[in-house]
């Protein structure tokens, strides 16, 4: 039950994400280099790997980050800069699920 429902979880929060509490691209795109959103990417950083390390072992992994890389709130940035220069996003669209679609493009694991 628990290989089911991690998967699941994960892409329900991406996509069904109540817009009052997520950080939209507009949002993002008015508060960028601020504190406020440096502290906001790397709880969304920290968020992503908690979740991808707590996925069932045998799943695909979505992203795989170089051992000891520790990625810091410019890194997340960067990342999330690069992932909208490759694909238009709605600007209600949320920053989390462009940060996980940029990990995944930056670090994809091998064999994928």
């Amino acid at each position: 039950m628990k290989t089911v429902f991690l998967p699941i979880a994960y892409i329900l929060c991406f996509f069904f994400t109540n817009a009052d509490a997520a950080l939209l691209i507009r949002d993002y795109e008015k508060y960028k280099n601020t504190d406020f959103i440096n502290f906001y990417l790397l709880g969304l950083g920290d968020g992503a790997d908690i979740v991808e390390s707590a996925r069932d072992p045998k799943a695909k992994k979505l992203f795989c980050l170089p051992r000891n890389m520790n990625l810091n709130a410019e890194n997340y940035a960067n990342i999330i800069e690069d992932q909208m220069k490759k694909r238009q996003y709605a600007p209600e669209f949320p920053v989390s699920a462009v940060l996980v679609e940029g990990l995944m493009r930056t670090f994809p694991c091998k064999g994928s």
